[in-house]
C-alpha cells in the first residue's frame, strides 16, 4: 500500500467520482460505499457481485490509521486498485476513484 506526501498533481485526471469522509464514517467504510456508487450496487453486495473485499486490496485498519479521521492537511495520501478503479484517500478526507484502465 504505497503512502505518499499528498502532493501527487492529479488536476489532469478525471475522477469517476468523489466523496468526502469524516470522523462519523471510516475512511474503509467510505471507500467501500464510494466504489458502490460507481457501480450501482448496494455496498454489501460487492464481496457477493464481484467476489472481493477491500481486505483483498488494502488493509482496512492501516487505511484508517494513516488518513485519520478526515481533519488532516492533505499531507498523506494512500493510493491503491479496489475492483479495477484506482483509488486515491487523504488525510483531509477526500477519496477520488478513478477507472484510467477500464
Amino acid at each position: 500500500m504505497p503512502a505518499s506526501n499528498g502532493n501527487s498533481d492529479d488536476a489532469s485526471e478525471s475522477s469517476v467520482l468523489e466523496r468526502r469522509y469524516d470522523e462519523q464514517t471510516a475512511a474503509s467504510v467510505a471507500v467501500v460505499e464510494t466504489v458502490a456508487a460507481a457501480e450501482g450496487v448496494d455496498p454489501t453486495a460487492i464481496e457477493d457481485e464481484y467476489g472481493a473485499t477491500l481486505l483483498d486490496s488494502v488493509d482496512p485498519k492501516a487505511l484508517d490509521t494513516l488518513v485519520g479521521d478526515g481533519d488532516g492537511g492533505g499531507t498523506v495520501a494512500v493510493e491503491f486498485v479496489f475492483l479495477e478503479y484506482r483509488i486515491r484517500v487523504d488525510d483531509a478526507g477526500r477519496i477520488r476513484i478513478f477507472d484510467d484502465d477500464r
